[in-house]
C-alpha cells in the first residue's frame, strides 16, 4: 500500500534559499547576486553607512582586544619596572595600570641648514599671508590648546618618541598654516610680523629627530602648546586613546606606559596620579 506523501511546510528563510533570493542585510530590499559580491548590500546610502559603521566597530573591538592582550603580556615581561614603580607610589604592583604605545627609533640630529632654512622660507610665506589680511575677529581657545587632553599624554609621547609628531616633517612644515597664524595674530595683537617669525625661529632646536618635525626635539616638541597647529594639540593615536580605557586615576597609583620596541631597545615612562612633573611633551 503506498505511503501518503509528507508535506513539510518551509520556514520563508528557506525558501528565499531555494529561490535564490538574496537580500540587503540591513534594509532585507531583495537585491541581485551580483550585488551579494559587490558591494554587499542594496546599495541606498543609509545601508551602506549602516554597513561602515558596524564594520569599522568590528575593527575597533579587535583593536581593543589586542590592545588589551599587549598590555597583559607587559605586565609578566616587565614586572621589574612596574614593581619599582609601585614601590615609589607605596602601591601593590596590580595597582599599576599597564600600557603600550608605539615605539619609533630616530636618531638626535644636527637640525640640517637646508631643512631649517626651508621651514623659515615657508614660514615667512604664510606670516607674510596673514598678515596681508584682516585681523581677524575672532580666535581659537588659547586656553583649551594649551592643555593636553589628559595629563599622561605627555609620558605615552615621551615613550612613543613621536611617531605622529614626524608626520609634521619635510613639506608638513610642523602642520603650520596661515589660520594658526591669523588665531595667533588674534591671541597676541601687539606682535607685529617679525616678531611672529621671530618667536618661532627661537623656538628651533640646535638638534631634532632626524627626518622628522623641525621642532621634534630631545624632550619633545620645543614649541608651546598654544603655538602649535591645532592637529598637534588635538591628535591622539589609537593606543594614546587606549590608556584612559586602562587607567582610572582616583582608583589606581600610576600608569606604567612601555614602547613596542623589544628588549633594551623598549622605551618605559610613567605617569603617576595626582603628582605635577611640569613635562610636556
Amino acid at each position: 500500500m503506498p505511503l501518503n506523501p509528507v508535506t513539510v511546510q518551509k520556514a520563508p528563510e528557506d525558501m528565499a534559499i531555494l529561490a535564490h533570493i538574496h537580500r540587503c542585510p540591513v534594509c532585507k530590499t531583495e537585491i541581485t547576486a551580483q550585488r551579494v559580491h559587490h558591494p554587499g548590500h542594496c546599495g541606498q546610502p543609509a545601508c551602506a553607512r549602516q554597513i561602515a559603521v558596524a564594520a569599522a566597530q568590528a575593527q575597533e573591538a579587535q583593536k581593543k582586544a589586542a590592545y588589551r592582550k599587549e598590555a597583559h603580556a607587559l605586565r609578566e615581561a616587565c614586572a621589574p619596572e612596574i614593581t619599582a614603580l609601585a614601590n615609589a607610589c607605596a602601591a601593590a604592583p596590580d595597582d599599576i595600570a599597564v600600557a603600550v604605545v608605539p615605539h619609533r627609533e630616530s636618531p638626535l640630529v644636527p637640525l640640517p641648514r637646508a631643512t631649517r632654512e626651508a621651514y623659515l622660507d615657508h614660514l615667512s610665506t604664510i606670516v607674510e599671508e596673514a598678515f596681508a589680511q584682516d585681523l581677524p575677529l575672532e580666535g581659537r581657545d588659547t586656553t583649551a590648546q594649551a592643555q593636553e587632553p589628559h595629563p599622561w599624554h605627555g609620558a605615552g609621547c615621551r615613550a612613543c618618541e613621536g611617531r605622529c609628531c614626524a608626520q609634521g616633517g619635510g613639506d608638513a612644515h610642523a602642520f603650520q598654516t596661515v589660520a594658526l597664524i591669523q588665531h595667533l595674530r588674534h591671541a597676541h595683537p601687539t606682535l607685529g610680523p617679525d616678531d611672529m617669525k621671530a618667536h618661532f625661529e627661537a623656538a628651533l632646536p640646535v638638534a631634532h629627530n632626524a627626518k622628522a618635525c623641525v621642532f621634534q626635539g630631545a624632550c619633545g616638541c620645543t614649541l608651546e602648546r598654544a603655538w602649535r597647529a591645532d592637529i598637534c594639540n588635538a591628535f591622539a593615536c589609537f593606543e594614546l586613546r587606549r590608556i584612559a580605557d586602562h587607567f582610572d586615576p582616583a582608583h589606581q597609583s600610576a600608569v606604567a606606559i612601555f614602547s613596542r620596541g623589544q628588549g633594551s631597545t623598549r622605551r618605559f615612562a610613567s605617569y603617576i596620579a595626582n603628582e605635577t612633573s611640569g613635562e610636556e611633551a
